[in-house]
C-alpha cells in the first residue's frame, strides 16, 4: 500500500516570548498563579480555624471551601470588569475612527463635487469663449461660397452679354465689368490655340503612327523646344503658390506637339530621355529665376517618360541633380500614377536616391481614387493632383468606396496635399470648396504660357543646354570644326548648367505672381 506524504507541516520559527502564542502562556500561568493563592488563602483560614477558634477538621474544610468560593466569585466580578472596561475603550476607540473615516469621506465627496463643479463652470467658459470664432468662421465660410457662386453667376452672365454682342462689339460697361473682374487667361493665341488643342495632337499621334514620333524626335534634334508654364493656386485665395512645368515641341509646320501624346508609342523611348533631359536643366533654371527675385514659389517638372526612373538616364544626369541638390525645396517632380504603380524594385530605387537628396514628388493623370496614402508618403509623395471632374464624380466616389469630402483629409493625415487640376469654371471652384481642396489648377486661372527662349538657352540660335551635358548633333559637328580651327580649342560652354540664370531680365512667364 502506497503512503502518501503530505506537505511537511510548517514549524513555528517565531522567537520565544513573542507573538500571540507568548501572550497566551502569560495569561495561562497567570490564572494558574492566582488558583495557588486562592487555594492557599482558603487554605490558611481553614487552619486557623482549626487551631485557634476549635472548629474540628470538617468544619474547617467546610469554611475553607466557602472562602474560596467568595474568592474564586471575587476574582471573576473583578475580571469580569476589567474585560468590559477594556471593552467599552476599544469600542470607543473604533467609534472615533469610524467617525474620522466618515468625516474624510465626506470631505473628499464635497471636494470632488467642487471639482466637477469648476470642470464645468470651465468648459461653459470655453464654450463661451469659442462660440463667437466659431460663429464668424461658419459666417466667413458661408460668405466665402456666397461670394464665389457670386462671381460665377456675374460670370456666367458677362460671358452671355459677350457672345451676344460679339457681332456688334463689346459694349464698353462690359469690358470695363471684364477688366475689374480680372479675368484670369487673355484671349489666346495662336500658340496657346494650339496648346489647348490637344485632340489634334493626340489625332496626330494616333493617325500617324510613327510619323508623329518622327516629327517629335526631328523637332528635338533640332532644339525646337519650349518650355510651358501654368499656375497652381491656393484655394479660395487665389494666389499663385506653385508653377508646372511642361515641355512641348514645335514642329517644322510650327505646330506644337506634347510629348505625353507619344508615350504609348513604342519609338518614343528613345526620345523621351531626350526631351526630360532638357526640361530637368530648363526647370533648374526657372527655379533660380525666381529664386534670384526672392518669389518662395515651387516648380512641378512634369516629367513625360522614364527617364528619372531609369538607373542609366538618372546616371547621366545624376551631376547635375547633385549640383542643384539645394533646390530640393522648391522642385517637385511630376509621375503618372501609371508609372507610380507599375514601379519595380528598379525604379523604387532611382525614387530613394532623389528622396535621399531631398526632392519631393507629386502623382498626376490620376485615372481613380484607389489610392494607398501610407505607401505614397513613404516613397517620398507630398502631392495628388486630381481632375475636378474626378474628384466630384459621385459615381467614381462609388467606385472606390471612399468619400470625395473625405479623401483631402485622408491625404492630409500623411503629409500630402491635394491638388484639383481641369478647373474651367467658377461652379467647379465652388463645389471644391466643400472638399476643403487647398490648390487648384485649370484655364480658369491661367492656361499655360510660354517662357522666353533665353531664360532656358543662352541664345536663339543655340540649342537648348541638357542636364546631362550631351552636346546635340548639329553643336557637336559644329564645335569640331571650330576646335580644329582654333587649335585645342575647348568646345563651348553649352552644357554649363547655370550659364543662362545669370542673364538679367524677367523670366518671361507671362503670369501676375
Amino acid at each position: 500500500m502506497d503512503i502518501v506524504e503530505g506537505p511537511a507541516p510548517r514549524m513555528n520559527r517565531e522567537p520565544c516570548g513573542s507573538g500571540p502564542c507568548a501572550g497566551e502562556a502569560r495569561g495561562s500561568m497567570g490564572a494558574i498563579f492566582v488558583a495557588l493563592v486562592l487555594v492557599l488563602g482558603a487554605g490558611s483560614v481553614g487552619g486557623v480555624l482549626v487551631r485557634f477558634f476549635g472548629f474540628d477538621r470538617v468544619e474547617a474544610a467546610v469554611a475553607s471551601i466557602a472562602v474560596l468560593s467568595v474568592l474564586g466569585l471575587f476574582h471573576a466580578l473583578m475580571a469580569r470588569g476589567r474585560d468590559r472596561a477594556e471593552i467599552g475603550d476599544r469600542i470607543a476607540d473604533l467609534s472615533r475612527g469610524g467617525a474620522d473615516l466618515a468625516r474624510q469621506v465626506a470631505e473628499t465627496g464635497r471636494r470632488l463635487a467642487a471639482v466637477e463643479i469648476e470642470v464645468a463652470r470651465s468648459a461653459e467658459r470655453t464654450r463661451a469663449a469659442l462660440e463667437p470664432t466659431a460663429t464668424e468662421i461658419e459666417l466667413l465660410r458661408r460668405s466665402a461660397k456666397q461670394l464665389a457662386q457670386s462671381v460665377a453667376a456675374h460670370a456666367a452672365t458677362l460671358q452671355s452679354l459677350s457672345a451676344a454682342s460679339a457681332e456688334a462689339g463689346r459694349p464698353a460697361a462690359v469690358a470695363l465689368a471684364l477688366d475689374a473682374m480680372g479675368a484670369p487667361a487673355p484671349a489666346p493665341t495662336a500658340d496657346d490655340a494650339q496648346f489647348h488643342d490637344g485632340a489634334a495632337d493626340r489625332a496626330v499621334a494616333a493617325g500617324e503612327g510613327g510619323g508623329g514620333v518622327s516629327a517629335l524626335r526631328r523637332a528635338a534634334e533640332a532644339g525646337r523646344f519650349e518650355l510651358y508654364l501654368q499656375p497652381i493656386v491656393t484655394l479660395p485665395q487665389r494666389k499663385v503658390r506653385y508653377y508646372e512645368a511642361t515641355a512641348r515641341l514645335r514642329t517644322e509646320a510650327g505646330e506644337l506637339l506634347n510629348p505625353c501624346d507619344y508615350l504609348r508609342q513604342p519609338q518614343s523611348a528613345d526620345v523621351m530621355p531626350m526631351v526630360d533631359d532638357i526640361l530637368l536643366f530648363g526647370c533648374v533654371q526657372v527655379v533660380r529665376r525666381l529664386l534670384a527675385k526672392e518669389r518662395e514659389i515651387g516648380l512641378f517638372c512634369h516629367i513625360a517618360g522614364h527617364s528619372l526612373l531609369d538607373p542609366a538616364c538618372l546616371g547621366e544626369v545624376s551631376d547635375f541633380i547633385e549640383a542643384n541638390r539645394a533646390l530640393a525645396s522648391c522642385l517637385v517632380f511630376e509621375f503618372a500614377q501609371r508609372q507610380v504603380r507599375a514601379m519595380g524594385a528598379t525604379e523604387r530605387e532611382c525614387l530613394s536616391e532623389l528622396a535621399a537628396l531631398g526632392f519631393r514628388f507629386s502623382m498626376d493623370r490620376v485615372g481613380d481614387l484607389q489610392l494607398d496614402p501610407p505607401e505614397l508618403a513613404e516613397r517620398g509623395f507630398r502631392f495628388v493632383k486630381i481632375p475636378a471632374a474626378l474628384l466630384l464624380s459621385r459615381a467614381e466616389a462609388a467606385a472606390s468606396g471612399i468619400e470625395a469630402s473625405e479623401f483631402s483629409d485622408r491625404l492630409g493625415r500623411f503629409g500630402i496635399d491635394l491638388i484639383a487640376e481641369e478647373i474651367e469654371s467658377e461652379a467647379i471652384v465652388v463645389g471644391l470648396l466643400d472638399f476643403d481642396v487647398r490648390f487648384g489648377q485649370g484655364p480658369l486661372f491661367s492656361a499655360p504660357r510660354p517662357v522666353r527662349a533665353d531664360i532656358v538657352q543662352a541664345s536663339a540660335d543655340r540649342p537648348p543646354p541638357r542636364a546631362s551635358g550631351r552636346i546635340w548633333p548639329a553643336a557637336a559637328a559644329v564645335a569640331a570644326a571650330e576646335a580644329a580651327a582654333a587649335d585645342r580649342a575647348q568646345p563651348p560652354p553649352i552644357a554649363e548648367p547655370f550659364a543662362a540664370a545669370e542673364t538679367p531680365g524677367p523670366i518671361g512667364i507671362g503670369l501676375g505672381a
